[in-house]
């Protein structure tokens, strides 16, 4: 299906509201509207799916600046908590961490994960053998991955991380990244030949080493890739297709319980603007 545009979903939001007094709740994707299907007031709140971040971004300003009352959105923080670039508009909000996915793999749904699809026996060996849970493990691993995405950011690197063989940096027994393996495997898969491969893991190193929170600098889809090839040998004994990433996602979201979502301060945030916005409801009563 083709993208739509930010004009596209503002016009579709001023032709509902003629038929459709409640509120609209822009989300940058399929996923996103998925993950909050149960947790929205149904008959009350209409989830508009934008095509990522910055289309739900402009939508939104487009009908901020036509006084459309009732529409919010929630986006991914990714590293804009970081940045300290928070949000002007008091109808848009940050997911708590880097993004959904971190969300996730921050409550109870991971452990619900790990009992399904992990070995009990397997997890606590690995656990005891590194001195550390393995949510621990994963953030701590993930968070090299982070910062290269984070350099390649703010530096303009054009890094390309979609279709990134964990396997080529990660090693299976420890669940261990090798930051010099992780930065060439990027740099070929970004085609970027000409990259310093020395320069950039000098800059990780130092960033390793500085007290960032891992859950702004992890994202979802490098934990679940490393927890994927864990849940294959090291921790489970799964075949590669039932413990694809994007199993795990959907596994997770799943498992996700509405009390989760209601200790977050997302849905503290939601809440308050359903009280600053009368009569407009986004949220079920009972979360």
């Amino acid at each position: 299906m083709r993208p739509k545009t930010p004009h596209e979903i503002a016009n579709e939001v001023r032709m509902k509201r003629t038929q459709f007094s409640g509120s609209f709740f822009i989300v940058e994707g399929d996923k996103d509207a998925r993950f909050y299907k149960n947790l929205v007031a149904s008959g009350h709140c209409n989830r508009m799916i934008a095509s990522g971040k910055e289309t739900a971004l402009a939508a939104l300003n487009i009908l901020e600046n036509e006084s459309v009352a009732g529409v919010l959105a929630v986006v991914d923080a990714d590293f804009d908590l970081l940045e300290n670039n928070l949000p002007t508009s008091s109808n848009l909000f940050l997911s708590d961490h880097h993004d959904l996915e971190v969300m996730l793999f921050r409550s109870q749904a991971l452990d619900k994960v790990l009992t399904e699809l992990g070995s009990a026996e397997k997890i606590e060996r690995f656990e005891q053998r590194v001195q550390k849970d393995i949510r621990s493990v994963l953030f701590s691993e993930a968070k090299k991955v982070g910062y290269l995405r984070w350099l390649s950011l703010q530096q303009r690197l054009n890094l390309k991380f979609e279709g990134l063989s964990y396997r080529n940096f990660l090693q299976e027994n420890t669940l261990k990244i090798d930051p010099s393996e992780l930065i060439r495997t990027v740099k070929n898969n970004s085609q970027q030949h000409s990259l310093n491969e020395i320069e950039i893991n000098r800059q990780i190193v130092k960033l390793l080493s500085e007290n960032h929170d891992p859950k702004h600098v992890c994202c979802g889809h490098d934990l679940t890739g490393i927890l994927s090839i864990a849940l294959r040998k090291t921790l489970g004994t799964n075949d590669t297709g039932k413990v694809e990433p994007e199993i795990i996602e959907r596994s997770l979201r799943l498992a996700f319980e509405s009390s989760h979502f209601a200790t977050t301060q997302l849905f503290q945030s939601i809440r308050q603007w359903e009280q600053n916005n009368p009569p407009f409801k986004v949220l079920r009563d009972s979360l």
